[in-house]
């Protein structure tokens, strides 16, 4: 959860700084537009990643969670 945090926002203010101070140019003669956007628009892409990432990590975390709740603790001291 930290580092979904930690990485949304770092990617969202750089996003946002690159939008409001056009901090890259692209040749005009190759492109359709002269810099990269940034900031609202591509708000709901941040979103839905980062919840796509705290899903995916519970779901990783649950499946080896229930497996060690079906061990008996005894049987694992046993074999260590």
């Amino acid at each position: 959860m930290i580092g979904t945090v930690i990485g949304v926002g770092t990617g969202f203010v750089t996003s946002f700084l690159i939008g409001k101070y056009h901090l890259i140019h692209l040749p005009a003669d190759m492109f359709m537009v002269s810099d990269v956007a940034g900031g609202s628009q591509i708000r709901g892409t941040f979103i839905a990643v980062a919840a796509a990432t705290i899903v995916l990590c519970l779901l990783a975390a649950i499946y080896p969670a229930l497996q060690a709740a079906r061990l008996s603790p005894v049987e694992v001291i046993r074999y260590e």
